[in-house]
Formats: C-alpha cells, structure tokens, sequence
C-alpha cells in the first residue's frame, strides 16, 4: 500500500476544522507534521496513557485540552466532574446490595438506571454506540484544562489503575480497558 506523510495531505487537502487521529500507536507522526502556524481548531487523538503526547499537543500550539474516557465519555478531570459523580452513583445503585435499592432494582428500576448510564453517550437527538469517538470541540463535556492540569490529572489516574482501584473510567477485569482521548483547542 502506498504510503505518504500527513503534511503532504495538510498540504493537498488544507487543514480541517477537527482533526481526529487514531492510528493505534502511531498518531505522534500525525502531530508531529503539524505546523503550528496552521493548525485545526480542534484535535483529538488516542494516548493511551502517555503524557508525552499532550506536552507535544500543547508545544505545537494547542492551549486547553479536554481528557474523555472512550468507554463512557465521561470528563476526566480532578475534582471529579458532575457527569462524573452523577455516573459513579447510579454504578453503585445498579451493583449495591442494599435491599432498598434492590428492591427498586426489581420493580422496574433497572431500565431506569440503564438510561442514567447511558445518558453520557447522548447529545441532542443523538446516542453515540459504543466503540465510536463521541462528540468534540465545544459538544464536549466538562471543562477545559490547561496543559500541566490535564497531566497532574492523567498521572493520578494511572496511579490509580496501577493500585488496581476501581473507577468508572477502565474496567477492573480487563488489563488494557483505559480508552482516553485528549482533545485540544488553540483558543
């Protein structure tokens, strides 16, 4: 297959609005051909748990950054957003063994409780099936962060995952299920 880098497609096609990377380990050649006096005004790309790659973001010109998790699209921030909490709440309603919510579990709470896991994966008209990117740029929840806050953020959370603590951002059962992807801005 005949390959080519990415500047020469900038340089053919023009530079888009959102440019969404996502070639499974490889997007730092993507980033690293970007020229920062030409940039989109929204990117995002898989990292996979490397820092690195938002420390380039940000010396190629991106100001704020927004970390979603891909299995919920949940806002990764410290404090922990309210889409957050609201999420880790209903979690702990669909999985507790408290009769009471049990109770409501069984008479009809479940779908309920189904639709409130769900309801990150929706905005405006549209739900987002499982496996695809979810909305970007201003669509985003959460709040943007500059570049040392989102790494203080990713770090702790490695941190986490590394102690083995469970979190509404990786399942517990499944070594390589931390799906994040960083989006910046150049505003």
């Amino acid at each position: 297959m005949p390959c080519r880098r990415f500047a020469s497609v900038l340089e053919e096609f023009g530079v888009p609005h959102y440019l969404k990377v996502d070639i499974e380990g490889n997007d730092i050649l993507c980033l690293q051909d970007l020229n920062s006096q030409r940039l989109p005004k929204f990117m995002s790309m898989e990292i996979a748990g490397r820092p690195d790659l938002i420390t380039l973001m940000a010396g190629r010109g991106f100001k704020r950054f927004k970390a979603i998790s891909q299995y919920n699209f949940l806002p990764i921030e410290l404090p922990p957003s309210p889409e957050q909490r609201r999420y880790e709440r209903v979690q702990w309603m669909s999985q507790t063994r408290n009769p009471l919510i049990r109770g409501f579990r069984l008479f009809a709470g479940r779908g309920w409780l189904n639709r409130q896991l769900n309801r990150s994966r929706k905005h405006a008209d549209w739900t987002f099936p499982y496996g695809c990117s979810g909305p970007f740029g201003e669509d985003l929840p959460g709040r943007w962060l500059d570049c040392d806050e989102l790494i203080t953020t990713l770090k702790h959370l490695l941190d986490l995952k590394e102690q083995k603590r469970s979190s509404p951002f990786w399942h517990d059962e499944q070594e390589y299920s931390f799906w994040v992807d960083v989006h910046g801005r150049v505003d």
